[in-house]
């Protein structure tokens, strides 16, 4: 895309908020409906007491870090190698100023300083062992398409499948994605479906880096869709629970994710970090808000229908003046409803 790590960083805020937003909301939604309010869920004896200042110093290194990672690719414009080099020596030195602290200045903080490095490091090597197999031998299939021609030919089938019809292109798109995101990791996973789909969306006029968020959002959903879906085969073991149903859950909860990249095509300027991109991200969080309250919430059916409509509704492209409408009438139905179906059941819970 030739351009800087910030810019991606701020192109991607408005929709990451959405993506992680509308999974905080059907979480809290499901979660409403088993959880009793009244009800004080056990937590272990280590949690119950409260944090003290040497665990809450613990994040610093961290956050410190984070800082500088902005400050290097923002200010300084590096690449990510020098980037990453100049974060990783921010966490040390950060982190043996917090070992100094904890040991008020004894020699040994050196020591467990040094031993700390040597753990993370080994740790390290060994996560990073399948992800560089993998990404080698990805590097070996990415060579073949391109020398074969087999990556153009499947984005010129797509292209001349849809005769022409966006939204027919975007639903084989969407299909590609989640087909060949299977099984891979998430980094995996955007480079094999940007090298075989996304030319097909630029071959229809879809500005390059819209195409690369909309192949990329739609590969990582390919973890909790059928019939691979690794995320379900693991949750379903941990849970003791029906791979099928865990899968079919995990779709609901991740509905509003299949429905992100669309939004990319249809309103790019949520991709945008400007005001415009700010009143896309504020109607289509109104929209995803509708949305997860009609999936995941146990209010009335024809409360859930509702909201799944007006959340519809909001997402698709539609005049301005209806568009305004939906919104007004999402933001007065949704608190009623909520205040029904959430304080009404509180005060019967505790009368």
């Amino acid at each position: 895309l030739d351009m800087y790590y910030y810019e991606i960083l701020l192109a991607s805020l408005w929709a990451s908020m959405t993506f992680f937003g509308s999974t905080m909301l059907g979480v809290y939604f499901l979660s409403k409906r088993y959880i009793d309010p009244n009800t004080e869920v056990d937590m272990p004896e280590e949690l119950k007491g409260k944090m003290t200042l040497r665990y809450a110093l613990q994040g610093i290194p961290i956050l410190f870090s984070f800082c500088v990672l902005l400050y290097v690719f923002i200010v300084h414009q590096l690449n990510i190698l020098a980037g990453g080099f100049w974060t990783i020596m921010a966490f040390l030195a950060s982190r043996l100023v917090y070992e100094f602290y904890l040991t008020n200045g004894k020699p040994r903080c050196v020591m467990n300083f040094i031993h700390g490095v040597y753990r993370g490091t080994l740790a390290g090597a060994a996560m990073m062992v399948p992800i560089g197999a993998m990404l080698g031998t990805l590097g070996i299939v990415i060579r073949i398409l391109t020398t074969t021609g087999l990556g153009e030919k499947i984005s010129f089938f797509m292209v001349s499948a849809s005769a022409g019809h966006l939204w027919l292109l975007l639903l084989f798109t969407m299909l590609c994605c989640i087909v060949f995101g299977m099984a891979v990791t998430t980094v995996a996973a955007y480079i094999l479906t940007v090298t075989l789909v996304a030319p097909a969306l630029t071959q229809m006029g879809i500005p390059p880096l819209v195409a690369h968020f909309t192949v990329f959002y739609w590969a990582m959903l390919s973890s909790i869709t059928p019939p691979v879906a690794a995320v379900c085969v693991i949750t379903s073991g941990i849970a003791g629970a029906n791979f099928l149903e865990t899968c079919w859950e995990s779709m609901k909860l991740g509905a509003p994710k299949f429905i992100l990249p669309f939004i990319f095509i249809t309103y790019p300027e949520i991709l945008k970090f400007n005001l415009s991109g700010l009143e896309m991200f504020l109607i289509s969080g109104v929209g995803f808000t509708a949305l997860c309250a009609g999936l995941q919430s146990g209010w009335v059916w024809w409360q859930r229908v509702a909201m799944l409509v007006l959340g519809v509704l909001i997402l698709c492209p539609t005049a301005t003046w209806l568009l305004w409408t939906l919104l007004i009438i999402t933001a007065v139905l949704f608190p009623l409803l909520w205040r029904i179906n959430y304080r009404v059941r509180t005060a019967l819970g505790t009368s």
